[in-house]
């Protein structure tokens, strides 16, 4: 059966746990990488030492508009845990709707927005002479400032132009992520508890997109509102007892409508938006440039 892996650097929410023990009520086995003691795993999960993959010194030096990138230590994390071990990635914010299986041996890709790889869910052969690729690439960025994204990017970059070959390895995104994560706020309000519903009634995973509620400023200790597609769901899989009790939908729109206000500038004044139009401009030009190379 696949075994699963990931990592872990801070205390872990209601929200992360209930993705981990989706997994175990499923029968996998999953593996959580961390550097300190991990309270409140669910039973069944097993840490591990994250140095038996990777020096802690690594963690410093991700680095992204001047400070850690977390994120981007992750994605060279997963690479060496493929390098190393048999374990299938995935993120503390995938929920196992039902049961999988993936050769360790092969490639797994979760495709989405047309050529994009997401890396949330994922497997690349230990073996490939592309593994050991991405982590060259990925290496060659330590000590310095690079787009928030950009160790991720270097899977699709490395397999950009063997797209064809890779057709057995790509899966559709209906089955692992069949909300986008441009409506993750879907899952968090009740008007659209159906159409989740619908959507992920034949999915094997969902991704809950913790980076965008992180954002957005959501408490990840406490249940998305009462009818909500993803408070059901906690609920019916025996989690809502994790969580410290239940947000009201008004707070959830309110939360949802302020990062789509900033997203756009709406809440900005003209002053603001010329402050923050050439930093903006700046990050935009050092990702595009980045996506091409």
């Amino acid at each position: 059966m696949t075994r699963f892996g990931t990592f872990w650097s801070v205390t872990l929410s209601p929200h992360e746990t209930s993705c981990l023990a989706s997994f175990i009520k499923n029968g996998y086995e999953v593996v959580l990488y961390s550097f300190e003691e991990i309270r409140d795993l669910p039973d069944g999960v097993q840490r591990a030492d994250a140095r038996k993959i990777v020096d802690r010194s690594y963690l410093d030096r991700f680095i992204t508009n001047r400070a850690t990138n977390v994120a981007a230590f992750s994605d060279y994390f997963r690479y060496l845990m493929f390098l190393k071990t048999d374990l299938c990635w995935t993120d503390t914010d995938i929920f196992m709707l039902q049961g999988f299986e993936i050769n360790p041996n092969d490639n797994f890709f979760v495709v989405e927005d047309g050529r994009n790889i997401c890396n949330a869910l994922l497997r690349i052969d230990g073996a490939s002479p592309e593994l050991k690729e991405i982590i060259e690439k990925t290496e060659s960025i330590l000590d310095k400032d690079v787009p928030w994204a950009a160790a991720q990017s270097f899977i699709g970059k490395t397999y950009r132009k063997k797209w064809r070959e890779m057709a057995g390895s790509l899966k559709r995104p209906e089955e692992f992520m069949p909300i986008h994560y441009n409506e993750y706020y879907k899952f968090l309000l009740p008007e659209f508890a159906d159409e989740c519903a619908d959507k992920c009634a034949t999915a094997k995973t969902i991704h809950l997109y913790n980076n965008i509620l992180d954002k957005i400023g959501v408490c990840k200790n406490l249940l998305p509102p009462d009818k909500s597609y993803l408070n059901h769901l906690f609920t019916s899989q025996g989690y809502a007892s994790k969580f410290w009790g239940v947000y009201p939908a008004p707070v959830i729109r309110t939360l949802v409508d302020g990062w789509r206000m900033r997203n756009s500038g709406e809440c900005l004044g003209a002053k603001a938006i010329i402050k923050q139009a050439i930093p903006s401009l700046n990050r935009t030009i050092r990702r595009n440039i980045w996506k091409y190379l």
